[in-house]
């Protein structure tokens, strides 16, 4: 099974998205913030990073930047509600990239391939 972190501040969209995703067969971790979800990515097995840009304490860039420097391989998407942030999350380190509101047969698609490819640790 796939585990997939999923990071975005707002409750109304965290809760629903990762109920969203778990009717896919996916394990899912929701963190609140970018530093909660760096903390869970040193103590649970994650497959896969899916995470808002825009977030309290640690933002999405930093959070990838995080990531890549403790492990290239983990795939990144990272979402937002404005294209202004593809071009710095995709320098951070971002596998992909998509735009709110995110299609879910595009978002399973990127999920399967990243992970399918063994990009994932």
């Amino acid at each position: 099974m796939i585990r997939i972190l999923l990071v975005e501040d707002e409750q109304s969209i965290r809760e629903p998205f990762a109920e969203l995703l778990r009717e896919y067969d996916y394990m899912v971790v929701t963190a609140n913030n970018g530093l909660t979800a760096a903390q869970y990515l040193e103590i649970i097995p994650i497959d896969l990073v899916i995470t808002d840009s825009d977030m309290p304490l640690c933002d999405a860039i930093e959070l990838t930047r995080r990531i890549r420097r403790a492990s290239a391989a983990l795939p990144v998407i990272a979402i937002s509600g404005e294209w202004q942030n593809e071009k710095p999350m995709m320098e951070a380190g971002a596998n992909a990239f998509l735009l709110k509101p995110v299609e879910i047969e595009v978002l399973i698609g990127m999920i399967e391939e990243l992970t399918k490819k063994g990009v994932a640790a």
